[in-house]
């Protein structure tokens, strides 16, 4: 009876064991895949077929969003030292923290509502064929035609 316990909790170890190893293994197989802003910009120009100007558009577009992106994360960090600063006083300013945040989440819209503008402008300058190319690309992505509000992609 004790070998039969020890056999099966060891299978049973065994078991997990293997479980762990292959969701290792497959996560870092996902994580490669993860590309650059060069890469996705000539997997879109080869899935869009997209000319030289277009390409050059859309590059401008990914450059900004990620000056964007930096910029804004320069000023989480910034208000979350401020955050901190403040909450270690004996008295906080819970109105300046507030604000504080008011004003992060405020650039964060604005910055989406920027680069949805460019994007929506370099949509409009696709040709028929590959804006058909696009929605059948963000098919499985509510989420980003949601964003993107192209009324066309809504349907």
């Amino acid at each position: 009876m004790s070998r039969t316990v020890l056999y099966s909790i060891l299978a049973l170890s065994l078991a997990f064991n293997i479980f762990f190893a292959v969701g290792y293994f497959k996560a870092q197989k996902s994580l490669q895949k993860i590309e650059t802003p060069k890469e996705r910009i000539a997997w879109a120009a080869s899935k869009l077929s997209l000319n030289q100007s277009q390409q050059k558009a859309l590059a401008q577009i990914v450059t900004k969003a990620a000056e964007l992106r930096k910029k804004l994360k320069k000023r989480q960090r910034e208000t979350t030292r401020l955050s901190i600063d403040e909450l270690k006083k004996a008295s906080p300013d819970i109105e300046l923290l507030k604000r504080s945040l008011e004003e992060m989440e405020e650039q964060k819209r604005r910055m989406r509502n920027e680069i949805m503008k460019e994007w929506r402008e370099f949509y409009t300058s696709l040709t028929p064929r590959q804006r058909e190319k696009v929605r059948k690309l963000l098919k499985n992505r509510p989420s980003i035609r949601k964003k993107l509000i192209i009324p066309e992609l809504q349907k």
